[in-house]
C-alpha cells in the first residue's frame, strides 16, 4: 500500500471535511490510478482511517462500469443512479453499498458516468423523485434519523446545489422536508449552546495543527460552505460571538501573532 496516498487522504479530510473519492486524488495529481488501487480505494480509506472497514466495499471497478455500460446497451438510455440500483438483482443493503461504491470510487454519479465513457450528451433526466429517493438512500446509509449536508457530500450521488435546486429549495432543510426527514442540526446550524461552538473550533483547530498545516487556526474558509470541517457554519459563531474573531478570543484559541 502507498503511504503517500494514505498520508494525501487525511490531509484532504481535514481541509475538505469530507472523504475524498479517487477522482479526487487523480484531479490533484493530474494522472490516473492503477486499476489495483482503483479497485481498493475503500481499503486506502481504511487504511487512512477515515472510515471504518465494516463500511468499506471490495466491488470491483470494472463491475461498476460494467453495470452502467450494460443498462445503456439494454435500454437504449442513461440511467440515474437510482435507475441502475433498481435493475439489479441484490438486497437493499447490498444496493445500497454499490451505491456507495460509485460516489466513493468515481466522486458523484456523473463522475461513474464519464468513467464509463458516457457523454455529457447523454446525462440522465435527474427530477424530484430521483432526489429523494438519493437522500432517503444516504439516510440509510448513515443510520436513519437525517442526513446532515457533510454526509450528503460524502455519500450522496449529486450536489448538494443540484438537490436543492431540482426540488425548488432554498436550503438544505427545505430537502429534508420533501425526503420526509427530520432537521438536520447543522443546517441552517442553530441549536448550539456556547460550549458546543468553542468545541468545534477546538476540534478544528487540533486537526489542522496535528497534520502539519503551518496556521492551525481555524478561518472562515474552514466553517463555510458545505466543504467546511464543522458541524455548524460560520454564521452561527458571529450571531453567538459577534465576529470569528471574538469566537476564538471566547474560545482561548491564540490568534495571529499571539
Amino acid at each position: 500500500m502507498d503511504d503517500s496516498i494514505v498520508k494525501w487522504i487525511r490531509g484532504f479530510v481535514v481541509e475538505k471535511g469530507r472523504l475524498p473519492s479517487s477522482v479526487d486524488y487523480e484531479h490533484a495529481h493530474g494522472d490516473l490510478l492503477d486499476d489495483d488501487i482503483l479497485t481498493g480505494w475503500d481499503e486506502y480509506l481504511v487504511e487512512a482511517e477515515v472510515l471504518d472497514a465494516e463500511r468499506a466495499n471490495g466491488v470491483d471497478s470494472s463491475d461498476l462500469i460494467f453495470f452502467i455500460i450494460d443498462y445503456v446497451e439494454r435500454e437504449n438510455s442513461t440511467p440515474t443512479l437510482n435507475e441502475l440500483l433498481g435493475a439489479l438483482n441484490g438486497s437493499e443493503e447490498q444496493l445500497d453499498r454499490v451505491g456507495e461504491a460509485f460516489v466513493h470510487r468515481y466522486g458523484s454519479w456523473f463522475g461513474s458516468l464519464d468513467a464509463a465513457g458516457i457523454t455529457s450528451k447523454r446525462e440522465p433526466d435527474v427530477d424530484g423523485n430521483e432526489i429523494v429517493t438519493d437522500v432517503r438512500r444516504v439516510n440509510r446509509v448513515v443510520g436513519g434519523g437525517t442526513v446532515s449536508t457533510p454526509e450528503y457530500i460524502e455519500y450522496g450521488a449529486y450536489a448538494v446545489g443540484t438537490a436543492e435546486s431540482v426540488l425548488g429549495v432554498s436550503s438544505w432543510g427545505g430537502v429534508l422536508d420533501e425526503a420526509g426527514l427530520e432537521q438536520s442540526t447543522d443546517y441552517p446550524g442553530e441549536g448550539y449552546s456556547e460550549q458546543e461552538l468553542i468545541s468545534e473550533l477546538w476540534r478544528v483547530y487540533e486537526l489542522k495543527r496535528d497534520y502539519g498545516m503551518d496556521d492551525p487556526v481555524p478561518k472562515t474558509a474552514d466553517l463555510k460552505g458545505p466543504d467546511r470541517l464543522t458541524n455548524a457554519e460560520v454564521e452561527t459563531f458571529i450571531r453567538k460571538f459577534g465576529s470569528l474573531a471574538e469566537s476564538l478570543e471566547a474560545a482561548g484559541i491564540p490568534q495571529d501573532g499571539e
